[in-house]
């Protein structure tokens, strides 16, 4: 008798635990298909595609009016119907911070675009004044039918780069007597960095580093050139990296003037000075000629 009830509570045993694996292997089965499923729900359709996405202008500065333009092409084999493209927001926000529809809302109806057709549909925007520089991602939804189907939806991404336009100006450059002066300001919005003037005349570069100059700051660049024996131009060039790390330069000419007769004679008589000084100094000391 006791052998038969330790036979019968072992065979339970195997039982239960057959069962909790079988059970177990349902629910790792079960969460596999929810996963997959969730995978699949993902995937977006290809009936339409957002073949192509422009910017006018390429870059944007803040407050300014733009243009975006998607062109969208029908990869179904039959005719794409109720086609609508909406701005929905930036990537991270569900509004459109710091961007305005102009002239229409934020979502643009196409129509039907035929099998193996397209079509380009645009939406005006402005950007905040105060917007920071910087690269902004749109979140784009477009929804569609088959002919008879239900409607589909894709999402996708587009960006655009808003980044203040560099305006380096030179306000004044001339040279006096050997004497090079000029001036520059920075009349853009934003900071310039790496800031580098050259003067270049012939083979001879005056060069001086001013680094970062902010907005709407003056600087001035002066320099006493070696003379010349005839009638030259020289060249003003001021190198700058703009805040998205744009390279960027402005130059101007200058026509120099050759050394006058007057001006040889003082280099002339300095010269000698200088000659006879040393002169003294070397008889002085015993320095010999």
């Amino acid at each position: 008798m006791k052998r038969k009830f330790i036979a019968c509570s072992l065979a339970c045993t195997i039982l239960i635990g057959m069962t909790i694996s079988v059970k177990a292997q349902e629910t790792n089965d079960l969460s596999t298909l929810n996963q997959t499923s969730a995978v699949i729900n993902n995937l977006q359709s290809k009936k339409i595609l957002i073949s192509d996405v422009k910017s006018e202008p390429a870059t944007i500065s803040p407050g300014q009016t733009f243009s975006l333009t998607f062109k969208l092409t029908n990869n179904h084999s039959s005719k794409l119907e109720n086609v609508s493209l909406k701005v929905v927001g930036i990537e991270g926000k569900n509004l459109l911070s710091g961007f305005s529809p102009v002239g229409t809302t934020n979502e643009i109806y196409g129509g039907t675009i035929a099998k193996n057709g397209s079509k380009e549909l645009s939406i005006k925007l402005i950007s905040d004044p105060s917007l920071k520089v910087g690269i902004y991602n749109f979140q784009i939804s477009v929804t569609f039918n088959a002919p008879n189907k239900a409607q589909e939806e894709i999402n996708k991404v587009a960006g655009i780069v808003v980044k203040n336009t560099p305006n380096l100006t030179v306000n004044s450059l001339k040279e006096d007597n050997g004497k090079l002066s000029a001036s520059f300001i920075n009349a853009g919005k934003g900071p310039l960095n790496n800031v580098m003037v050259n003067f270049k005349i012939k083979d001879k570069t005056y060069s001086k580093y001013f680094g970062t100059l902010d907005a709407e700051v003056e600087e001035n660049f002066e320099e006493s050139l070696e003379p010349v024996s005839a009638d030259t131009k020289g060249t003003l060039e001021i190198s700058f990296i703009d805040e998205m790390g744009t390279e960027g330069k402005v130059s101007k000419e200058l026509d120099i003037k050759a050394a006058s007769v007057n001006t040889a004679k003082a280099a002339s008589t300095d010269n000698k000075k200088k000659n006879s000084f040393l002169s003294i100094l070397k008889r002085l000391f015993g320095l010999g000629d």
